[in-house]
């Protein structure tokens, strides 16, 4: 299994979940999410560029994650695990430090010109996000000004 494999479908599952326990129509029971997807390595609590991430694998993984889920509900509010649009937003200024700082170089990365998320690349699709990238701001998650 390539490199976050297992957490990239977790994650996705998770979001999932999230949506349908806010159904107003057919929602899902909480076990579903709390007994199906909150596995060893959903909790972090660790801090990356002074930001706590609560919940997701270290330096937060791909934006989507954080942002897609949310399209249909809003995210403001806590569960057992974290309120998740702070830790949505901590995931997003990471990846805004990491592109500032720039750990290996890449045209392009800045304070001003960030994003990192899965997106078709050149030779196919590919995942990025910090500490695990080729360089690629998607077009589905670039932030510049």
């Amino acid at each position: 299994m390539g490199r976050g494999t297992k957490t990239h479908a977790s994650q996705i599952r998770t979001g999932n979940s999230r949506v349908g326990l806010r159904s107003s129509t057919h929602p899902i029971p909480a076990e579903c999410y709390e007994q199906g997807w909150v596995t060893d390595w959903y909790e972090n609590g660790k801090e990356f560029y002074g930001h706590k991430i609560w919940v997701g694998p270290d330096l937060g993984g791909r934006l989507f994650w954080y942002q897609y889920p949310f399209l249909g509900f809003d995210p403001r509010g806590r569960d057992a695990h974290c309120n998740y649009f702070e830790n949505s937003r901590n995931v997003a200024l990471v990846h805004r430090d990491y592109c500032r700082d720039n750990p290996e170089g890449r045209a392009g990365f800045s304070e001003v010109s960030w994003g990192l998320t899965s997106s078709d690349v050149r030779g196919g699709y590919r995942a990025n996000e910090p500490g695990n990238e080729d360089g690629t701001i998607a077009p589905t998650n670039p932030w510049q000004r």
